[in-house]
C-alpha cells in the first residue's frame, strides 16, 4: 500500500512510501517543477535517503499541508487525492 509521508504548501512536493513489509520500501515524489531531468507533475522514484533529506533541512521551506492518514492502493489514487485536496 502507499502512504503519504510529506506534503508541501499547496502541494508543490508531495512524497509517498510503498511499504512492503520484509523488503526494502520504495519512495516517490511529485513536485511542480523539474528536477533534473525528471517531468513535473509525475510520480518519480527516489532513494531513501532523497526521500529523509526532504524531513528537516531544506526541506522545511517548502512547508506543510496535513497528511491523510488513509492508505493508497496505487500512486492513481494518491494522484486523484492530489487533485481533489490541492486548492481546499
Amino acid at each position: 500500500m502507499f502512504k503519504i509521508i510529506r506534503i508541501g504548501t499547496a502541494y508543490q512536493l508531495v512524497l509517498v512510501v510503498f511499504e512492503r513489509p520484509g523488503f526494502d520500501n520504495e519512495y516517490y515524489r511529485l513536485s511542480t517543477w523539474f528536477i533534473g531531468n525528471q517531468e513535473p507533475y509525475q510520480f518519480h522514484q527516489i532513494d531513501e535517503n532523497e526521500a529523509q533529506g526532504y524531513s528537516g533541512g531544506h526541506g522545511d521551506g517548502l512547508g506543510y499541508e496535513k497528511c491523510p492518514k488513509r492508505k493508497f492502493r496505487t500512486l492513481e489514487e494518491v494522484a486523484v487525492y492530489i487533485r481533489k485536496n490541492k486548492n481546499v
